[in-house]
């Protein structure tokens, strides 16, 4: 997601922008860079102040897992000079993002007129200094940290909350929606995220997966060394992507009407992997072992 004000010119007078995002995933989004010297900034959402625009955006019960960049697994934060960017996020989830570049970290902001105000959220680091690089302000109150959410199945995209997860009733009634993401009631204290977990959990339509797929795929060779192929028994338009145990993103591919995917694990750790195909509303997951000599 992109989020800027814009500027004054001859014409037209500066924007100011006030966005509001309630009850969203932001889910294995990836802002890898493109070519020499052009970073990408902002895994899930990159936003920007204009010279004499200020930018606002407040978040509410969003969950961001595995979005991953060169600098802000998250989200990166431009405010330019004499014009703050602030976003607020509250009663929100961050978990498993990814940069690589080693000193960016899961927010990032850039110029002290930046600001990021996190309220009742659960983060993946030790503290608030952990999850932040770049200057400008940040606060955090009531936060969660290293705490590992239990969300139903990462790896397969439901963030549903497992019983015993520190999200459960952590959120603040003052930030509260009446609803979550597909339509359960919150009441009290909310879960944090954008579900709520009612009974045994949030209801949520399910993907079809394996053989109740609309399309079957084949995985070879496994156990494999680090290189492998799926094939697909007719061609897929959508994504293929490999998770290790944990959760986290290891691989992903765009697929427009291929009928396999190849992947060299080669470099990460010897042990098993799960192998996910997307292609609309049909998923299908395979497990692949990886051997090291």
């Amino acid at each position: 997601m992109y989020i800027a004000s814009t500027s004054r010119t001859a014409t037209y007078t500066a924007t100011s922008a006030v966005v509001g995002i309630d009850n969203c995933l932001f889910y294995n989004n990836a802002c890898p860079g493109v070519g020499t010297g052009i970073t990408g900034q902002g895994g899930a959402i990159f936003q920007t102040s204009a010279s004499t625009a200020p930018v606002t955006t407040t978040i509410r019960h969003a969950t961001f897992q595995a979005n991953s960049a060169e600098q802000a697994g998250a989200i990166f934060n431009l405010a330019a000079t004499g014009s703050p960017s602030v976003i607020n996020l509250r009663n929100s989830i961050l978990w498993a993002h990814t940069t690589t570049i080693t000193t960016s970290r899961m927010f990032h902001t850039s110029h002290a007129m930046g600001t990021v105000n996190l309220n009742n959220c659960l983060a993946n680091g030790t503290n608030l200094t952990a999850i932040f690089a770049g200057n400008g302000t940040r606060t955090g109150t009531n936060m969660i940290y290293n705490q590992n959410p239990l969300f139903v199945n990462a790896v397969t995209g439901d963030m549903r909350l497992s019983a015993g997860s520190p999200a459960i009733n952590a959120g603040s009634a003052q930030y509260g929606l009446g609803v979550d993401l597909i339509g359960n009631t919150r009441t009290g204290n909310p879960d944090l995220g954008c579900y709520e977990r009612t009974g045994e959990g949030a209801r949520m339509a399910e993907p079809t997966t394996g053989s109740d797929a609309g399309f079957n795929a084949t995985l070879f060779p496994n156990p494999t060394s680090g290189a492998f192929t799926v094939s697909f028994d007719r061609e897929i338009t959508g994504f293929a992507q490999v998770f290790d145990l944990q959760g986290r993103l290891v691989e992903s591919l765009q697929l427009n009407g291929a009928n396999q995917a190849q992947f060299d694990l080669g470099g990460q750790t010897a042990g098993a992997y799960l192998v996910r195909i997307v292609s609309g509303n049909e998923v299908v997951t395979k497990q692949v072992i990886v051997k090291k000599p």
